[in-house]
């Protein structure tokens, strides 16, 4: 059985902790400059992915009222909607962090909506 007391005194973390970021600017494989363009926030492609979101939201909630309780068309829209439902949490939780918009209360608007 796996002792995880035992595991975390005799083992240590290693003295350097590369992050993927980190990696890749020691790598080569992005500059500075190319890490400081991606990280450039801005409203627009948040407040542009919610829309798609909300659009496919109604959508997929459009199926579910056209399926008229038919159990063939209902799980499967049923199926779908919730998909897309649970990817609304990801925008609520890095609202939290205040990484999607530029702007604070968009952040707070969002990630209490």
């Amino acid at each position: 059985t796996f002792d995880f007391v035992q595991w975390s005194s005799t083992n240590k973390m290693p003295s350097k902790v590369l992050t993927p970021i980190t990696q890749a600017l020691n790598d080569g494989a992005l500059s500075r400059k190319e890490l400081k363009y991606l990280m450039r926030r801005s409203d627009k492609p948040a407040l542009l992915h919610f829309i798609l979101w909300y659009l496919v939201l109604m959508a997929t909630g459009t199926l579910i009222y056209l399926s008229d309780n038919s159990v063939w068309l209902l799980i499967p829209a049923m199926f779908l909607h919730g998909i897309v439902m649970v990817h609304h949490f990801s925008l609520q939780h890095e609202c939290t962090h205040y990484t999607p918009f530029k702007t604070r209360w968009l952040n707070d608007v969002f990630g209490n909506y």
